[in-house]
């Protein structure tokens, strides 16, 4: 018995010597973001390694939508009152998506600054957490994992010595990233990632997209700059995100090769588009309440701006064009993501239901649905991509545009 026990102790030690203690930096602000990092949590967490999430919140909505669900090491730290008030004005920013000029490369550069205050701020709020920069020193990670959406990641890195790390990106690329590693821009077709444009430009739209690639790195560079000098002021780091970035081990991208436009790349750059995106059968299942609602009538067309373009905040004759369409078509079920349920907007409607968050993934899956009205994130549109459902895309901003014109094509196909 005492062979049997001492055996089976081995088995179980030696079962773990692959499992590595895992660090991930991942910022609370967009969901298309924070549900990527999220994913790759999970499956790592499922696959033996001892994953801890440090999630400083900037958007405290998202404080219980993290998206993690296997992890259960996990870290707040929770944002200054400076960082509530620049959110708060980040909000109205994002309330004139539905109208702004966002093809326009100075809107962008307008914002840089208050940008890269919010999260310098949060930066500095995170080294100097009492006790964090000790207690995550003290844990030895062998491996750390960040977005550099937001670079203070990579400070963090530098004060607690982990020289092994990984970027995951929740887009196809990011034009800052691009830039401080040495991959070729190819401006001339590869269309950045804040360009308007499609993969074949006339002589005077390359120039266009090369001016919309620079704003766009300087946009985020801008913001990974304040996050350096902000974190320089508390803890001793001598390197920034632009020597840091580079050494990455690998840089795995939300993309998926075949829907891509060709560019130049490396070998360290691995597309692992779809990660996020649920397609097991046994992970898909319906809540009861949705599923009545799609069983009501035959055809059901659902919803959804994404996170930043909210419904709610949809100028009144947006509403009015989509209340009118409603109503025309009362044979088809309408389920419309709309931040405030309670909203009587639809209350002479019986074919349309609200919802503040809808199970996405879920209802793209259900064969019911028959055809998605989405603004074109590259979430929403790998998860159509690999459900095969039609869709209606509204471009309203650069990045949308730029996915809505990278994978038109899927919905001749799926539609």
């Amino acid at each position: 018995m005492k062979v049997l026990s001492v055996l089976l102790l081995a088995i179980a030690v030696f079962s773990h010597v692959d499992s590595y203690k895992i660090l991930m930096y991942s910022n609370l602000f967009g969901h298309s973001h924070v549900k990527m990092l999220a994913a790759a949590a999970d499956i790592l967490t499922d696959a033996g390694h001892n994953v801890t999430v440090l999630m400083p919140v900037m958007d405290p909505l998202l404080r219980n939508k993290t998206s993690l669900k296997t992890t259960k090491n996990t870290i707040f730290v929770d944002p200054s009152p400076n960082v509530e008030m620049l959110m708060e004005q980040m909000r109205e920013f994002l309330t004139n998506l539905w109208t702004a000029d966002n093809a326009n490369p100075l809107v962008m550069l307008a914002k840089a600054g208050d940008m890269a205050r919010t999260f310098a701020e949060q930066c500095e709020r995170v080294m100097s957490e009492p006790g964090l920069i000790e207690k995550l020193k003290a844990e030895n990670y062998d491996l750390a994992i960040t977005e550099p959406f937001d670079t203070c990641g990579y400070a963090l890195f530098e004060a607690i010595d982990i020289r092994a790390h990984v970027a995951i990106l929740s887009a196809s690329r990011f034009d800052h990233v691009t830039e401080v590693i040495g991959q070729p821009i190819a401006a001339s077709y590869v269309p950045g990632t804040q360009s308007t444009m499609g993969d074949r430009m006339t002589m005077g739209q390359r120039l266009g997209n090369y001016i919309q690639y620079f704003f766009g790195s300087y946009f985020f560079s801008n913001v990974g700059d304040a996050d350096f000098q902000a974190a320089k002021k508390i803890v001793p780091i001598k390197r920034s995100w632009r020597e840091v970035l580079p050494e990455a081990s690998f840089i795995l991208t939300n993309q998926m090769p075949l829907l891509e436009f060709p560019a130049p790349t490396f070998d360290k750059i691995v597309p692992i588009g779809g990660l996020s995106v649920k397609t097991d059968k046994k992970h898909l299942k319906l809540d009861e309440k949705w599923s009545k609602i799609l069983g009501i009538r035959k055809q059901n067309v659902f919803i959804s701006f994404g996170s930043n373009a909210k419904s709610v905040d949809m100028p009144e004759e947006f509403k009015k064009s989509l209340l009118q369409v409603f109503k025309s078509m009362p044979e088809t079920t309408f389920i419309w993501k709309y931040e405030n349920a309670k909203d009587k907007i639809v209350d002479h409607l019986d074919n349309v239901y609200l919802g503040e968050w809808l199970p996405q993934n879920e209802l793209l899956a259900d064969p019911r649905l028959s055809v998605f009205i989405t603004h074109g994130g590259l979430g929403s549109v790998t998860e159509l991509a690999m459900m095969g459902k039609p869709a209606v895309m509204v471009s309203f901003s650069n990045t949308v545009h730029d996915q809505t014109t990278r994978k038109t094509g899927i919905f001749f196909k799926t539609g």
